[in-house]
């Protein structure tokens, strides 16, 4: 059963990245991104404590459209990180998020793409997305 919903994931997740795509040729809509990136949620939060990784557990995506902000929910099974760590966190997820299509267009549209991180001692970070 999990497959069905990673493939269902994977689908949704593309269809919404050809809507975004065909709405950017002009600039995407406000309501385009919200819709895209609400189901997005939706069908990701069906897999909320699913481990991505040995060490990354979904815990869920917030939109809220009112602020143009997707947060992502994450728990890392990490001890205390070293300080350049979250650095290089920062960066992948910037890294990540720019080459995805649809997140891209919800950035360059003035989106805030957010990763909200927890730590298994605690510590926590945001890390918001920027593109070059």
């Amino acid at each position: 059963m999990r497959p069905l919903l990673v493939s269902a994931a994977v689908a949704v997740t593309a269809g919404i990245a050809v809507t975004l795509t065909a709405a950017s040729a002009a600039v995407a809509q406000p309501d385009d991104i919200c819709t895209a990136a609400t189901l997005h949620a939706k069908v990701s939060n069906a897999e909320v404590g699913v481990w991505l990784d040995r060490q990354t557990r979904h815990d869920g995506i917030e939109v809220v459209c009112r602020i143009r902000t997707v947060q992502f929910t994450r728990f890392l099974n990490v001890r205390a990180p070293e300080k350049d760590w979250w650095a290089r966190k920062a960066k992948e997820w910037s890294s990540i998020n720019c080459a995805n299509q649809m997140w891209r267009i919800a950035i360059d549209d003035g989106w805030v793409i957010l990763a909200k991180l927890t730590t298994a001692t605690g510590e926590r970070a945001d890390l918001v997305a920027t593109c070059q």
